[in-house]
């Protein structure tokens, strides 16, 4: 994707946004008398935008036993005992409960424990632990029953940023397409303009840390007229 030297490209184009380039260009400017609103019901615009920068790490625990106790060690840090038949609620609580783990860093599914493990805890990492590969738990146990077991692996590994961001949206009605402009909150410059973008779509090549906004425009032509709606505008760290 291009990098372009300012923001007076994407001007004429794009309705306000408040943002000057370093040529003078800004987003302040009306669109030009050859561009036309598409309108202003809720079907016109893209909605419903999401972003995901990173990847959250899952690991599971597989519990195969009808009685006792595990516990999970997280970096160098161990919980009380966890009943094999534990409600994921109750996993959530042991693991909150250490020092390196906040309120909200933790989401678990799955469980309870049985003969057989046939229902693993899935334990996703997120807030303050999330976009990140976090070290791997341990289990020890007094388990009972089955295999008497408490196994953990490692079911998706965290990453942090990589300069790119992940975008899902509810697409225009009408057959509107949608143009994807990111812009550098530091510097002002845009530095991905992708046309034709489908739900979902991959904004990559930015520069890993900084903080963007991404401007969603609903663009429609009627012979040589372009049609756009307001644009939708998230700003994410990519």
């Amino acid at each position: 994707m291009p990098v372009h030297e300012n923001i007076a490209e994407l001007a004429s184009d794009t309705p306000k946004r408040g943002v000057t380039g370093a040529a003078g260009g800004s987003l302040e400017d009306d669109p030009p008398a050859d561009d036309q609103p598409l309108g202003t019901s809720p079907g016109a615009a893209v909605t419903d935008v999401v972003a995901t920068v990173g990847t959250n790490e899952v690991q599971t625990v597989t519990v195969d036993a009808t009685g006792g106790a595990f516990k999970l060690t997280f970096d160098g840090q161990e919980t009380a005992d966890i009943d094999f038949d534990a409600t994921p609620a109750e996993v959530v609580a042991a693991l909150e409960a250490l020092s390196n783990i906040g309120v909200g860093d933790v989401a678990v599914t799955g469980g309870p424990g049985d003969a057989g493990g046939t229902t693993p805890y899935e334990v996703t990492f997120q807030g303050a632990l999330g976009s990140a590969d976090q070290p791997e738990m341990t289990a020890t146990d007094t388990l009972t029953g089955g295999a008497g077991t408490a196994v953990v692996a490692t079911d998706t590994a965290g990453a942090g940023p990589k300069g790119g961001v992940d975008f899902t949206y509810t697409e225009p009605a009408g057959g509107a397409s949608v143009e994807v402009v990111a812009i550098n909150t530091a510097t002002n410059l845009i530095e991905a303009d992708v046309a034709d973008a489908a739900s979902p779509v991959s904004i990559t090549g930015l520069t890993e840390g900084a903080e963007y906004d991404f401007h969603f425009k609903a663009i429609a032509t009627d012979g040589s007229v372009r049609k756009f709606a307001a644009v939708s505008t998230q700003t994410v760290t990519a």
